[in-house]
């Protein structure tokens, strides 16, 4: 979603059955709704700060996002449900 926020808005709502034209879904997204931290609106909290919080949750916690992932491969291999959801959402990257 955040790598192409206007598209992935505009899918997420046709598969609602909701008829959205591309450019509300650009205003939508280029207006302040992804510009500031929802939690606390007086914040900024943009892309390129959110990037950075990501990837130093993954230099912090690498190792306990690789278990969780191991976890689900495991699971995904007894349960047809959980690996269809595991691959519905690696394909989604």
């Amino acid at each position: 979603f955040l790598q192409q926020p206007a598209d992935s808005l505009a899918d997420v709502c046709g598969k609602l059955g909701v008829d959205v034209q591309p450019d509300a879904c650009r205003a939508a997204v280029d207006g302040p709704i992804m510009k500031r931290y929802s939690k606390a609106p007086e914040h900024a909290y943009g892309p390129d700060l959110r990037r950075e919080i990501i990837a130093d949750s993954r230099r912090r916690n690498g190792s306990e996002i690789a278990r969780g992932l191991a976890w689900i491969e495991n699971l995904s291999a007894g349960d047809a449900a959980v690996a269809a959801a595991a691959g519905a959402l690696s394909a989604e990257g």
